[in-house]
C-alpha cells in the first residue's frame, strides 16, 4: 500500500485521474471515490479523512525555553491544550510558548517510535532538526 501526505496527493497532477482509497485503523477501506488531477482538487471529507489520519512529532517551546516533544494526530487541537494548560504535566508546569517544529508520520507507531528517539537527543540535535540541518543523526 502506498501512503502519500494530502500536499503529494494533490501534487500528482501529471495523471489524468485515478481512484484515492482511504484506509483507516488497521487498513479497513472506508471510502473510495475518483480524483481528477486535472482539477487538483480533493473532497472536503477525502481531505478531512487523510488529515486525521496522519501523525505528527512535534517539538514546542516552553516559557523557560525548554523543548517538549510529543506526537498527536491533530496539531491544532493539541497545540490549544498545551495553551489551556490541558497538555502534559510538563506544559502546565512551565507553559507554553510556541510550536517550534512537526514532522507528518503514516502510522501512530511510527510518530512514536520517532518521538523516542528524539527525546533522546541533545538540546543541539533537537535545535539543528527544527533549522533544518538535521535529519535523523542516529538509526531508529
Amino acid at each position: 500500500m502506498l501512503r502519500l501526505a494530502l500536499s503529494e496527493i494533490e501534487g500528482l497532477a501529471q495523471h489524468k485521474s485515478f481512484v484515492l482509497s482511504v484506509f483507516f485503523g488497521r487498513g479497513e477501506e472506508k471510502h473510495a471515490e475518483p480524483f481528477d488531477c486535472a482539477q487538483g482538487k480533493l473532497s472536503r471529507s477525502i481531505k478531512h479523512a487523510i488529515i486525521q489520519n496522519m501523525w505528527y512529532l512535534y517539538i514546542l517551546e516552553t516559557q523557560d525555553g525548554s523543548f517538549y516533544t510529543g506526537t498527536t494526530n491533530d496539531i491544532e487541537r493539541r497545540m490549544a491544550e498545551h495553551k489551556d494548560g490541558k497538555g502534559g504535566h510538563f506544559t502546565r508546569s512551565f507553559k507554553f510558548k510556541g510550536l517550534l517544529y512537526t514532522e507528518e508520520h503514516p502510522t501512530k507507531s511510527a510518530a512514536l517510535k520517532r518521538e523516542k528517539q528524539v527525546q533522546s537527543w541533545t538540546r543541539r540535535e533537537k535545535s539543528a532538526l527544527i533549522k533544518g540541518d538535521l535529519k535523523q543523526p542516529k538509526a531508529l
